[in-house]
Formats: C-alpha cells, structure tokens, sequence
C-alpha cells in the first residue's frame, strides 16, 4: 500500500475517533487516549470548522480539558500539547465571534490551572523546546488580551517573563515577535492594545519619536503589517491633539515609503515571500561616494566595481 493511502486511511481513522469523542461515545481513559484525541483534533485541516464543533458538540469542550491533564510531563507539553496550541494558533480561529470561540476553548485548558501552571513551571525550568516555546508565548499573550473573567490573570508571570527576557533573547523571530508584543501589551495604558502602535517587533513603539529611522534585523524580517491611521481615525480625535497625531502617521507612512520595497526584495531573496527571485551580485568593490559636482548636486549614490562581468 502506497504511502499517501496509509496516510489517508490513518486521516479517516482519526476524524472517525475525533467525532466519537466529542459527541460522547468514547471515553479516553488513559495518557494514550488522551494523546490521540489531540492527535485527531490536529488532523482536521479545516482548523476554524474544526472550533465550531468543539464548540457545537456536548462533549467537546470538556473532552479537550480532560486531555490536556492526564500528563504533565515533557515529552507530552513539547508533543501533543503543543501541536494542539499551534493548531489553536490559525489567524481563523481568532476571527469566529470576535475571538470568543478561541477564548472559550482556551478556558477548557487552563480552566483549573493544572496544565497552565505546569507550562508556565517548564519554561521557567528551560526544558521547552523551540516550537514549545513558541506555544507558551502565543498562550501568554492569549490570556493577556483576555477580558474574560473565566480565564486566569496572567500579569504577574508575563511580567516575570518580560523581565527576564527569555522570549525577547530568542533565537527564533517568531518568538521574539511574541515577546515583544507581550512586553508591549504590559506596558500600554490603552484598553485596545492589539491594533494600536507599537509591539510588533524590536523597533515599533506607540511614541514614534522612539522609532528608529534605521531599520532593526527584526522590523526588517517582520511580517507584520505596519500601523497606519486612516483619515476618518484622525478625524474622530480631538481637534488639539489631531496635529499630533498626523505627525506621528506621516513619519510611519514616510519610514514604511522607505523599507517597504527593500524588505519585500529581503524576503523574497530569503525565501520569506514569493515573488521573482533577483540577481545576487557578489564579490563588489566599494570605489566612491557619487554626488554630482560642487556647483551641480545630484542624489547621492554608491559607486561600486564588479570583478568579472555583470551576469
């Protein structure tokens, strides 16, 4: 039997175990139950679908908790924990009801705190792989934008995370990106800190006067899109403070004029982005500085040598 259709009948397999469960006629009695449950849960390609009957079926949202508490060990948080988290993660289960499917999903697993505060103990103890890091982040930064009662106030231990710079020292962008955004939702005073400036990487603040013209390793990687207030948005402020904030839009748009075609051409040379891949000249010399005569100025430019001719 060909590998796709071992693949396929094991997808079958799965999908037929996720709807028993969630629906009620199986019961996971064991570590392993538990670990396929997860394992179906990840195998439903439709991730959003995939939320809706969590939360449509009677013994789904329970049955998610219940797997998420019968190990507490590191091959399970680095294993089916995280993938299930990363499942979790898609932009699309963020956009049902306004996030508050996710969030209701969310409560099942840190709601008693068995599994979060062992999460939380792994970090802490440095035995979380990348990807698991990755997870615990995104989890954070969750419960952080959370305005639900039922979920845990997570303050206190993103500030302890902050402080000790673990995701901001990352060796992972991604990370790093969930660090900072995290480090940015602590120290705002506005109740809307998702789409407000500032967070998004290493050199976005809410002050633009602490932007750096230069662009940061991060910002330049970054996939985020850039914060940007529209004219009906600049409108709706009050009349003293409008010359403020159009300020503060005219140096971000002016900063992005300036990044954008350079990192989009970063990002398709690096893989990042799909797009015509350019020509790499390597091996140029640096000969001078050109700009124009004394008495006749032109924009500056880089005068360069290639040692062998131009492919």
């Amino acid at each position: 039997m060909a590998d796709e259709e071992v693949a396929a009948k094991r997808a079958i397999g799965l999908t037929k175990y996720f709807n028993a469960v969630i629906f009620g006629h199986r019961d996971r009695k064991s570590a392993a139950d538990a670990n396929r449950f997860l394992e179906a849960l990840c195998a439903q390609e439709d991730v959003s679908k995939c939320v809706e009957q969590l939360i449509a079926a009677p013994k789904a949202l329970g049955a998610v908790g219940a797997a998420f508490r019968f190990s507490a060990n590191t091959t399970f948080l680095n294993g089916p924990a995280t993938s299930t988290l990363h499942h979790l993660a898609h932009p699309s289960v963020k956009q049902l009801y306004a996030g508050q499917f996710l969030h209701r999903v969310l409560e099942q697993i840190v709601e008693p705190p068995t599994f979060w505060n062992t999460f939380v103990e792994a970090h802490n103890a440095r035995v979380l792989t990348h990807n698991g890091t990755h997870a615990f982040a995104w989890l954070l930064l969750e419960l952080l934008h959370s305005r639900s009662d039922s979920l845990p106030d997570v303050r206190d231990i993103a500030h302890r995370v902050v402080n000790n710079e673990p995701l901001i020292n990352s060796d992972s962008l991604e990370v790093r990106n969930l660090g900072y955004k995290i480090k940015h939702v602590l120290s705002s005073t506005s109740a809307d800190a998702v789409d407000s400036p500032g967070g998004r990487h290493d050199n976005d603040f809410a002050d633009y006067r602490q932007v750096k013209i230069l662009p940061t390793p991060d910002e330049f990687a970054s996939t985020e899109t850039p914060f940007y207030r529209r004219s009906n948005d600049i409108q709706a402020v009050e009349a003293g403070s409008r010359g403020l904030v159009h300020l503060n839009n005219q140096f971000r748009l002016l900063q992005e004029d300036l990044l954008r075609e350079l990192r989009s051409d970063f990002q398709i040379a690096n893989g990042q982005k799909k797009g015509r891949r350019k020509t790499v000249l390597e091996d140029l010399q640096f000969l001078s500085i050109e700009c124009g005569q004394d008495n006749k100025r032109k924009p500056c430019s880089l005068k360069l040598e290639y040692a062998s001719n131009v492919p």
